[in-house]
């Protein structure tokens, strides 16, 4: 695994746990490996509210509420799918971030 990536997940592991919020993650192109991250930190339960690894594009619809339109006009990946998707998964899991 990437030490770079590692060191950013810790750093904001620790500032979740020091500010007391709540995160929940909606992965699709990197397929869980965040959450993977995220899971093998001690104390990442404190913090970790919600993971959803939305792959599909009917994934992403029907678990996430995205719109058809959306991913058609924009892309299964794109800066505006993902935008909706971290606003969809932060409701569902009734998070801060």
């Amino acid at each position: 695994m990437e030490a770079y990536l590692v060191e950013i997940v810790n750093r904001i592991a620790e500032f979740l746990k020091r500010e007391g919020c709540g995160l929940s993650i909606a992965e699709s192109c990197t397929g869980g490996l965040i959450s993977h991250i995220i899971t093998n930190i001690p104390g990442a339960s404190k913090f970790l509210d919600l993971s959803i690894v939305c792959y599909s594009k009917s994934s992403k619809i029907k678990v996430l509420g995205i719109s058809e339109s959306l991913l058609e006009k924009k892309g299964m990946i794109s800066e505006e799918t993902a935008l909706a998707m971290a606003h969809a998964v932060r409701r569902l899991g009734n998070s801060d971030l």
